[in-house]
């Protein structure tokens, strides 16, 4: 359940805050949105938003998007920075995502037909996009489509704490996907992305 308190972090405010921004920005554009995170505390063992299938429930993305061009899922997160990572595969920038929701995400996909892209609202952006350094850069918004961050990114079981925090370990303690952040496309403009075809995707000009 999501309790008063929860309500009153950092993170969860950041979040919300996103969350609630890009949907009212892809409204306002014309498009139809979906604020699916706003159906909260469905089962007492998740907060999340649930799509109900046959056998069972799967947790979904953020927003469901529609409007005049394919409709598709968005999850939205808010990342006050990239992470860099010196080791192998690195050294690169990396975002990232539960391991949990990634691969509840790829069922959400496959049963419901439509696309999902992660869309990662950063605070701060490196100044430069392959070398460690200063984080200075403007706010942004970034997208990959879900299937491109599974078949390139790789798990990792001790994130997001690492050795230092051996009690952070993602949702259901299954760690995190990762994956190279020059992986993500900027959204020039502010409407969700979407394929021309299932494997070829360009930024919204």
């Amino acid at each position: 359940m999501i309790t008063d308190a929860f309500r009153t972090t950092p993170e969860w405010i950041l979040g919300d805050a996103s969350q609630r921004s890009y949907a009212k920005t892809l409204a306002d554009a014309g498009r139809i949105v979906l604020p699916v995170y706003d159906f909260e505390n469905n089962t007492p063992e998740s907060k999340a938003p649930l799509l109900l299938i046959k056998g069972g429930i799967l947790v979904v993305p953020d927003l469901l998007v529609m409007g005049a061009k394919p409709t598709c899922w968005n999850e939205v997160k808010a990342k006050s920075v990239p992470t860099w990572r010196r080791c192998p595969p690195g050294p690169r920038w990396e975002h990232g995502i539960d391991f949990a929701l990634s691969t509840e995400y790829a069922k959400v996909e496959e049963a419901s037909g439509y696309v999902v892209f992660i869309v990662i609202h950063e605070l701060t952006s490196p100044l430069s996009a392959n070398q460690e350094g200063p984080l200075s850069g403007p706010p942004c918004l970034l997208y990959i489509a879900l299937q491109t961050a599974i078949e390139m990114g790789d798990r990792r079981k001790d994130w997001p704490g690492g050795a230092a925090q051996p009690n952070r370990r993602g949702r259901n303690r299954e760690g995190g996907l990762l994956w190279d952040r020059s992986a993500m496309k900027p959204m020039r403009s502010l409407e969700p992305p979407q394929p021309k075809q299932p494997e070829l995707l360009e930024a919204i000009a």
